[in-house]
């Protein structure tokens, strides 16, 4: 038998490990999403959120405009190494056809993965920052996948915050999916991640 996967994407993308659990769950032990996006936001974009969208992604400035979007993620927590991780990234979306798959993964439905999520039986370990810019509501967002895998949910305050985050490996192994909740933003992406 294949050695199981592992996928470990965060936000927009988090949802290929549910795919990947749910089609072939043999090849499965354990999930972990970092910033989740599982479904449609509950109320759409604005149309000011949509023409910003649309004029950022729309000229030679594009980069440029992700790049901005990319620093803005990080209101508490700067990542170690922001500009060597800004400069691959920046890199990366230069690359022919990255700028259009990105376009294509912000403005995706997220809608067939959200019918998916309570049919996912792997042990999961979602980690939310209560300050994800993603989010109207972090919170609320981790609830409702808590409710959909049937996990529990575990509240961490700062001082556990890295304790937890350097524990992920373990907490994956649980025999019930697990949410914990962090009071700041998680980095969105790594170089691995970004370099497809």
């Amino acid at each position: 038998m294949p050695e199981a996967a592992r996928i470990p994407p965060s936000s927009n993308p988090a949802g290929a490990p549910l795919w990947a659990a749910h089609d072939a769950p043999e090849r499965a032990a354990a999930l972990v999403l970092l910033a989740p996006v599982l479904r449609d936001p509950p109320k759409p974009t604005p149309w000011y959120g949509r023409a910003a969208l649309a004029a950022g992604f729309a000229g030679p400035w594009r980069i440029q405009f992700w790049l901005w979007y990319w620093d803005s993620l990080f209101p508490t927590n700067r990542p170690p190494d922001p500009a060597v991780y800004r400069l691959a990234l920046g890199n990366n979306l230069q690359e022919p056809g990255r700028m259009d798959a990105l376009k294509t993964m912000v403005h995706l439905s997220k809608a067939d993965t959200a019918a998916i999520v309570n049919q996912v039986k792997t042990p999961t370990l979602i980690v939310m920052g209560t300050k994800d810019p993603d989010f109207d509501d972090p919170a609320v967002a981790a609830k409702w996948a808590s409710q959909q895998l049937y996990n529990h949910l575990a509240s961490l305050d700062e001082k556990r915050e890295r304790r937890a985050a350097l524990g992920l490996g373990a907490a994956a192994r649980c025999a019930k999916p697990i949410i914990l909740l962090m009071p700041v933003p998680l980095p969105k992406f790594s170089p691995q991640a970004t370099c497809l």
